[in-house]
């Protein structure tokens, strides 16, 4: 997009002294209560609103939050600036309200870059008032409406190769371990969407002294590449029910890739209808010979090391590549080689970031190299709780 959407704590304090805001807080109201942008409102529903595609559901959704942010003071002539705690801890709630307010067609929208927690780092004042807004007649165009798909266009998507599926969520759920945030069962099935290609949507941030910030275009375009994306490409972005994807969709368009539509109802609602298909289990396919890799390595570790030949397992191995875990502030680990890009493996809980280490590892460079990767640690360095270690990722033939 060619208008600036993120904006600094230093912008936005400017912006305060001589232009018509309104701050929306998505945070829990417990959090908010607690302190806050001065004269900013808490709208919570921009998070736990769980939407359906259906044409009751679009209006539904539509309905309540014209209501809602008519109610917060916007009527088409003031900026409305979203907010979160920071960017990574509210699965995307801030971005999750600029899509809403894009999709209703508001015209003046800017996203807290950095959150409360970098406006609080820059000293900037806050208080604990609840502000009592004037309601408005909020504005909605429909022609805008385009930016969020339905059920029936994100099915033409995926009969559509030519459309970059872009599955945003956790690692455990991509791998089919986990169904949402929610729990690991609160929908009835786990998987993926078919034909979907995968990239966290921690990888679009990185770790600053003021808090998570989006990545510069560069890093973006280089994380798109990972799985074939330009800014030529269209997309169309889901995680579970909008929040992540859309904290992707502002990454992509801030990085000039403006062809990206969210499909709204997302894992929530796709994987809701039985007749619906999904793909299970492991997101890669890992051939025989990989197999017969990982357990000939599991028997002949020990024997190894009295000096017994390995020569059978070797015979096996393509390639190997060396890479090096480092644990980073935000809880994830980054990723080095001299092989492959680097990449960073982030969770919203940083304990599931070492629980899944090797299939996500193994996920990652399948997609990278464009064939199986077995994924083996290499005997090395001690590791505290987050490691920086060694790792085999052994291509088969």
């Amino acid at each position: 997009m060619s208008e600036k959407v993120l904006v600094t704590p230093a912008e936005l304090s400017d912006m305060l002294k001589g232009e018509q805001i309104v701050l929306i807080d998505t945070r829990e109201p417990t959090t908010y209560a607690a302190g806050h942008l001065p004269n900013a409102v808490n709208i919570h529903d921009i998070f736990t609103y769980l939407a359906t595609s259906t044409p009751e559901g679009v209006a539904a959704m539509r309905g309540k939050f014209a209501n809602i942010f008519g109610a917060a003071g916007l009527s088409g002539n003031e900026t409305a600036v979203v907010y979160e705690q920071s960017m990574n801890t509210g699965f995307g709630q801030s971005c999750r309200g600029y899509v809403l307010l894009r999709y209703l067609g508001y015209p003046k929208i800017k996203i807290l870059h950095g959150g409360f927690v970098a406006w609080t780092a820059a000293s900037l004042p806050t208080s604990t008032e609840v502000p009592t807004p004037e309601r408005k007649t909020f504005p909605v165009d429909p022609s805008a409406a385009g930016i969020l798909v339905d059920l029936q266009s994100m099915k033409a998507a995926v009969a559509d190769p030519n459309v970059v599926k872009l599955d945003t969520r956790d690692v455990d759920e991509w791998i089919a371990e986990s169904s949402s945030p929610y729990g690991k069962d609160f929908c009835p099935r786990k998987g993926r969407i078919p034909g979907a290609v995968w990239i966290e949507w921690h990888r679009m941030m990185k770790p600053t002294p003021n808090g998570p910030m989006f990545k510069s275009r560069e890093e973006i375009l280089a994380e798109c590449a990972t799985v074939g994306v330009t800014p030529e490409t269209r997309v169309v972005l889901y995680c579970f029910k909008g929040a992540r994807a859309s904290n992707t969709l502002v990454a992509l368009n801030e990085a000039g890739v403006e062809n990206v539509t969210l499909y709204f109802g997302s894992w929530n609602e796709w994987s809701r209808d039985p007749s619906l298909p999904i793909e299970t289990g492991l997101p890669y396919k890992v051939s025989p010979a990989a197999d017969r890799c990982r357990l000939s390595s599991r028997r002949t570790r020990p024997s190894a090391r009295h000096g017994h030949s390995t020569a059978g397992r070797q015979a096996l191995i393509k390639r190997k590549i060396v890479v090096t875990l480092e644990g980073r502030e935000d809880g994830g680990l980054r990723a080095d080689s001299d092989d492959v890009p680097g990449f960073v493996l982030s969770h919203s809980d940083p304990d599931a970031v070492l629980r899944n280490v090797k299939p996500a590892l193994e996920g990652i460079l399948s997609n990278l190299l464009k064939e199986p990767v077995a994924v083996e640690e290499l005997p090395g360095r001690d590791h505290e709780l987050i490691p920086s270690k060694r790792v085999y990722l052994t291509r088969v033939a």
